[in-house]
């Protein structure tokens, strides 16, 4: 009865309103395309012509498509890590909310804008250098930081992944950048050298530098590691209290998660004198772990040699690098299956 209705349906739009196209699903799964047209003969309507072509394989391929464009716009809009699409030649072609919160400009002031606009001067020909070595095909992708200066005058430091967007043919379309905003690890490396500075200067600037730095810095014996003295910071940072660190190395405390880390610092410290920004995971007294950053250098206390440790706490900027690559990963899977549809 369903289908007697649909025909009779259909049969009596055909005659009373003309030709028409519809969309009708069998029970097998296909779709087909139907078309109902009047027959006239001499001005009268003899009957209805009636038309069919299958159109299974083109519905599934739009869904396929509307499915991946659902997806693109969902990593393009939603993720925290700034997407830019620009040509080859600096001229913003579109970007998400997070990149226009970034560089402290709305979504619409930036279309059109150029990139040499809102870079700061001294990172203008690099940027420029980048893109035409990009342009020529010498390098697909760079990673670099870059300065900004945001609408508001003030200046931002970033991390940027930049790649080249081809077409199915392999052309080169444009250039997509994945910004992330790097500004206080940026300001966190000057406090480590500022610390380290005033620590040489004297004791007075020195003690004032060591306890209240937001870093865990650490005197330790040049070849037992033996903690001769810590900072505040270091009690919130391993969970230890002062006690319980002086007197005792981390490799008795098991705080290196990596035990070859330690050797590698030393043999680094013992060829240069100091070991700079070299990232580790350190085991917390609770048992939890973070990533940090740690610089090594010798210092003279009385005439001993002893190490100086400044560790600046990484994790979180280590877990927005991984989202960096991770979004830039699901961006282009997203859109060469959207392409490829």
């Amino acid at each position: 009865a369903e289908k007697a209705r649909f025909w009779h349906e259909t049969f009596d739009r055909a005659l009373n309103e003309g030709a028409f196209r519809i969309d009708h699903a069998l029970e097998d799964g296909r779709i087909l395309e139907i078309s109902y047209s009047p027959l006239l003969i001499e001005g009268q309507v003899a009957g209805i012509s009636i038309f069919g072509k299958d159109i299974t394989d083109c519905k599934h391929t739009e869904m396929l498509l509307r499915d991946s464009e659902e997806s693109y716009r969902a990593v393009f809009e939603q993720t925290d890590i700034g997407i830019l699409h620009h040509t080859f030649d600096g001229w913003i072609l579109r970007c998400n909310q997070r990149y226009a919160e970034i560089v402290g400009y709305s979504m619409a002031e930036l279309i059109g804008m150029n990139l040499s606009q809102i870079t700061l001067e001294g990172d203008r020909s690099e940027c420029a250098t980048n893109m035409d070595r990009q342009a020529s095909d010498e390098v697909n992708s760079f990673t670099f930081e870059k300065c900004y200066q945001r609408k508001d005058g003030s200046i931002l430091w970033t991390k940027m992944i930049t790649s080249i967007q081809r077409d199915r043919q392999g052309r080169k379309l444009y250039l997509v950048a994945y910004v992330a905003d790097i500004t206080e690890q940026r300001e966190a490396k000057k406090s480590v050298a500022a610390a380290t500075e005033a620590l040489c200067v004297s004791e007075v600037r020195y003690r004032t530098a060591f306890q209240t730095s937001q870093d865990l810095i650490t005197i330790t014996g040049m070849e037992d590691g033996i903690y001769i003295d810590v900072n505040r910071s270091a009690f919130a940072m391993l969970g230890y209290e002062r006690d319980e660190l002086i007197g005792r190395s981390p490799l008795e405390l098991n705080i290196w998660v990596d035990l070859n880390d330690p050797q590698r610092i030393l043999e680094t410290l013992r060829k240069d004198s100091v070991c700079s920004n070299f990232v580790s995971c350190f085991r917390k007294k609770g048992g939890e772990v973070f990533w940090g950053t740690i610089t090594v250098s010798e210092i003279l206390l009385e005439g001993v040699r002893y190490m100086l440790s400044v560790i600046r706490d990484i994790t979180e900027e280590k877990a927005a690098t991984e989202a960096l690559h991770h979004s830039e990963e699901r961006y282009r899977a997203v859109f060469q299956n959207s392409s490829d549809g």
